[in-house]
């Protein structure tokens, strides 16, 4: 380490187990003007260190077990070994293109789960996260799709109550307009019998007065 930077030992590990601490931690930085990190490797662990304005190191975060070798033996696969004796492995799905570095990032991302006080190996819940990252992929796209399919089914389902009530009054108006006609046509055919009788009567009435002015003439 250089001239300005603490010890390991001088600074702690402040990886969150205790909180008092780590607040202490925090406040020592800001007060110290932090301006930057460094990664740096000491006693089979590798750390995070925090800078100052000198780049002296003022604290650091324990982020895992030293990366003692990366080997990658057929562009498929991704061997990452740490300190503690433990390997994570990282497999090239097929139709992926190959890239060490996301394999390296994914065996990293492995072991950090792995020291985790969890359940289950680190890839187990590094994949059950893969799995549940996938179902969030275009999440508000979808979101929004759904609702965009939500205002349609209900504009269409709003214009098909329309069209119904449409339907209903143009029946209601027929159906007026089919007793209006048929109360006209019965008008007209009860005038016409009207007529017709008063027009028999009348021609009776002219034939009688016809009989008497025979008779007479007689």
């Amino acid at each position: 380490m250089g001239e300005n930077e603490l010890s390991v030992v001088e600074c702690g590990l402040y990886n969150g187990k205790n909180e008092n601490d780590f607040i202490e931690f925090l406040r020592n930085m800001m007060e110290q003007n932090t301006v930057g990190s460094t990664l740096f490797a000491d006693d089979g662990d590798l750390f995070l260190g925090y800078l100052n304005k000198d780049n002296g190191i003022i604290g650091h975060t324990n982020l895992m077990p030293d990366i003692i070798n990366v080997s990658n033996p057929n562009d498929k696969t991704v061997f990452v070994e740490f300190a503690d004796g433990t390997k994570e492995v990282a497999h090239l799905n097929e139709g992926d293109v190959f890239s060490l570095e996301t394999g390296i990032l994914i065996c990293v991302v492995k072991k950090m789960f792995a020291d985790m006080d969890i359940i289950g190996t680190g890839s187990s819940v590094y994949n059950k996260i893969i799995k549940y990252a996938l179902t969030k992929v275009d999440a508000t796209k979808k979101k929004r799709e759904e609702e965009l399919k939500k205002v349609k089914e209900e504009r269409m389902k709003l214009a098909s109550i329309k069209q119904e009530t449409r339907r209903i009054e143009n029946k209601k108006r027929e159906d007026r307009i089919r007793e209006m006609t048929e109360a006209y046509k019965r008008a007209i055919n009860d005038v016409s019998k009207q007529a017709s009788t008063e027009l028999e009567a009348s021609f009776k009435g002219l034939l009688d007065e016809l009989e008497k002015a025979e008779k007479k003439d007689e």
